[in-house]
């Protein structure tokens, strides 16, 4: 993996999702990492759920990207048909055999869900995401599409950062930066949800699910945690090489268009990546998988 080329522009998705990252190959190569150094992480699981699927049944991973979920639930599962939903194609990882079970469908799962064929009420008996904090700002109108589409007593999971900053002894670090708290701030106005890897268990609280559990991680910011945590490695590589012009571009991206002028917005960048850079060598964020079950 490396630095995007100097000069780099990122290109987006064109459409009316909320999503704020890039789908240009720069970015498809940093998913593609950032799955396999997501698996390292939880200990080389695809899923932390305990899967005990029927003969031929019918999974969905949401919001699917480079499809190294749904290739690797495919694999696992070859009895199963498994479905990779994304609103664009472009960053799937076409350099690999697929395996025949897999299919993946472009499109907004709220568009999909409950008018086309593949994608009919309780039809599905395993239905995941994996990093929806930039992507997704109608989190109830979701839950509620994925309770549709799972079958009574149908399995479910959900991994998801929680866009809070700790140092070391897991203490708060970020209450005093005032970019993030801006940043934020407009978050919820737009209807994101910064704290998505802790609350997604309360909306699934709300939908009656049950069996609900979460799984906590820590994600460094460099390679600082693996002598302690060797698992952090991959994440933390990732961390050292993508995080500050991600975070750049995500922040211009999250506060064009509202009350904040580009200078302004200029100004919260150089004071967010300049908290970034001051912390890094004992900065983490979490992540956060929740696992439920639809009730019977």
């Amino acid at each position: 993996m490396a630095n995007p080329p100097e000069g780099y522009l990122p290109s987006y998705h064109q459409t009316a999702a909320a999503y704020l990252l890039p789908n240009d190959a720069p970015e498809q190569a940093r998913l593609q990492y950032q799955a396999e150094a997501l698996t390292d992480l939880v200990g080389g699981r695809i899923i932390l759920s305990d899967l005990h699927l029927p003969p031929h049944a019918r999974v969905v991973d949401i919001g699917c990207g480079t499809g190294a979920v749904a290739l690797g639930l495919a694999s696992a599962f070859p009895s199963a048909r498994v479905f990779g939903v994304d609103i664009s194609l472009r960053t799937l990882r076409k350099d690999v055999g697929w395996p025949p079970n897999v299919e993946f469908v472009e499109g907004n799962i709220f568009d999909l869900a409950g008018r086309d064929e593949r994608f009919q009420s309780e039809s599905f008996d395993f239905v995941c995401h994996r990093l929806f904090l930039f992507a997704m700002d109608e989190w109830v109108r979701y839950m509620n599409v994925v309770a549709s589409l799972l079958k009574p007593g149908a399995a479910c999971e959900f991994g998801d950062y929680v866009h809070r900053y700790y140092n070391a002894r897991d203490e708060p670090i970020d209450e005093d930066w005032q970019s993030l708290q801006v940043f934020k701030a407009v978050a919820k106005r737009k209807g994101f949800d910064m704290d998505c890897g802790n609350t997604i268990a309360d909306y699934a609280h709300d939908l009656k699910f049950t069996d609900i559990k979460q799984h906590h991680f820590k994600i460094p910011a460099t390679r600082w945690m693996v002598d302690t945590n060797p698992e952090t490695f991959r994440m933390g590589y990732n961390n050292e090489l993508t995080e500050s012009l991600l975070h750049q571009n995500v922040m211009k991206r999250m506060l064009q268009g509202t009350e904040y002028g580009d200078e302004e917005i200029k100004i919260f960048q150089d004071e967010f990546i300049g908290k970034l850079e001051a912390t890094r060598h004992e900065r983490y964020f979490p992540f956060v998988v929740t696992t439920a079950r639809k009730p019977q």
